[in-house]
């Protein structure tokens, strides 16, 4: 049984023959799940290691932590930018064109596609330890 079919027995509670895995770091365990990781940021040319707008309008930091960084600057930081402000288009075509080359590379691994977050999510997120988690 491969690890797609794994995760699906796992979701449908069918009795896999072991529970799947969703990691991506060690080499000896099973990954069961492929990630299309950040569909909805980059047409803009954000990502972790480039400080451009997100395409939220998000600008991002790196924190002293190993994770994903901080938002540093939200569009929607007053009300008042909300009658001007305009969210990515989720019918855009760049969100879509690039999914059939990234699923290429899962294998037999399911596939989840993600957009970690959105706009409200950051704009009414807390603060914790200095960090702005959602």
């Amino acid at each position: 049984m491969d690890s797609r079919e794994i995760v699906i027995r796992a979701i449908e509670f069918k009795k896999p023959p072991r529970l799947p895995f969703f990691q991506h770091e060690i080499e000896d365990i099973p990954d069961d799940v492929f990630e299309c990781r950040e569909m909805d940021r980059a047409k803009r040319g954000w990502f972790f290691d480039n400080a451009a707008k997100d395409d939220w309008g998000c600008v991002w930091a790196a924190t002293e932590h190993k994770n994903m960084g901080q938002v540093i600057y939200r569009p929607l930081e007053d009300w008042d930018r909300l009658s001007t402000y305009r969210p990515p288009d989720p019918r855009d075509k760049f969100y879509f064109e690039r999914i059939d080359n990234i699923i290429s590379e899962a294998g037999a691994r399911y596939v989840v596609v993600t957009s970690h977050f959105n706009e409200l999510h950051r704009r009414f997120g807390d603060r914790v330890n200095g960090l702005f988690f959602d």
